[in-house]
């Protein structure tokens, strides 16, 4: 989907059924389309917002992969990665930080 001035949108949020879609060019005005009351609140409650949606997220997918995966073909670190909980992020460099 392009935009008024002709560009494309970054980003393009489908319904599974494929009778929703939102078109944004920041990931935050993707979370907006999702939860309208996002847009109404001050900076820093959209960040949380963004952490918390984010890390519910990531429980879902992690339990469905591990789910729906063949574990003895993952190495340990893969097994350890989608079994880890959500409690250090990497920085960009790989060393462990704090949220």
């Amino acid at each position: 989907m392009r935009k008024r001035d002709g560009t494309l949108y970054r980003f393009e949020l489908t319904e599974p059924g494929d009778r929703w879609r939102a078109y944004a060019g920041e990931p935050a005005d993707l979370v907006a389309a999702l939860a309208h009351w996002y847009a109404q609140g001050p900076a820093a409650g959209r960040a949380a917002a963004r952490r918390s949606i984010a890390q519910r997220l990531r429980a879902v997918v992690q339990s469905q992969m591990l789910a729906f995966s063949d574990a003895p073909d993952h190495t340990p670190e893969q097994l350890r990665a989608l079994d880890a909980p959500p409690t250090r992020r990497r920085s960009p460099s790989g060393s462990p930080r704090h949220p």
